[in-house]
């Protein structure tokens, strides 16, 4: 396994990492994951991921390594990552599904999202199980995704306040689930990673 992370610092890079055309919207894209992504070229692989994405896999096989462990995807297949974390993948294989990814420059005009996007613990390493949804959970949450796989194409000036408010929404149903399904008394208080993220947390907060 390469010792230096690859870094992907853009959606753009994201693209171009899996082959796929450019992307409609530099900061924020839908990736349709029905025939599997190419992936041999980054086996084992470290990759450094400096923006947030949401995946849900169906038929998942194989290992993704998220920081110091492994995605449990017994649990679910709905996984989250959040800037500056590392994953890589091993033997990685899923039929189809859908990822959001989205960069954290599209929400520099939105105070509200941008202040409190870390309330949404799911994008932390400490949670390494991934979530189940239910039929009804997966019918809204498809719907959702679609509509903002869609508002993506759009380009007029209201484009970034739709694509925005229907985040919000997605990160909001998504965040029931989580509170829903989640056990912390799972979590790992040993964690080196997650220890280093809250000390980072409480240097940018003025926190000694």
């Amino acid at each position: 396994m390469d010792q230096q992370p690859f870094n992907v610092d853009s959606i753009s890079e994201l693209h171009k990492l899996f082959f796929l055309a450019p992307p409609k919207n530099p900061l924020i894209t839908v990736i349709d994951l029905k025939g599997n992504l190419s992936q041999e070229h980054i086996e084992a692989k470290r990759l450094l991921i400096n923006f947030y994405s949401i995946w849900f896999k169906e038929d998942v096989s194989g290992v993704v390594r998220y920081g110091q462990r492994a995605f449990d995807f017994q649990t679910g297949t709905l996984t989250f990552q959040g800037p500056g974390q590392v994953i890589s993948m091993h033997n990685h294989y899923f039929s189809a599904g859908w990822g959001v990814a989205f960069h954290s420059d599209l929400l520099l005009s939105h105070t509200t999202l941008r202040d409190t996007i870390k309330a949404y613990n799911f994008f932390s390493y400490d949670v390494y199980q991934g979530l189940h949804l239910s039929e009804e959970e997966d019918k809204k949450v498809r719907a959702l995704v679609a509509d903002i796989a869609l508002e993506c194409e759009c380009n007029d000036p209201l484009s970034r306040t739709v694509l925005i408010a229907q985040l919000e929404l997605l990160l909001a149903r998504l965040y029931r689930v989580y509170i829903q399904q989640m056990n912390p008394a799972r979590r790992d208080p040993t964690d080196l990673l997650r220890q280093g993220e809250n000390v980072l947390d409480q240097h940018a907060h003025g926190k000694q």
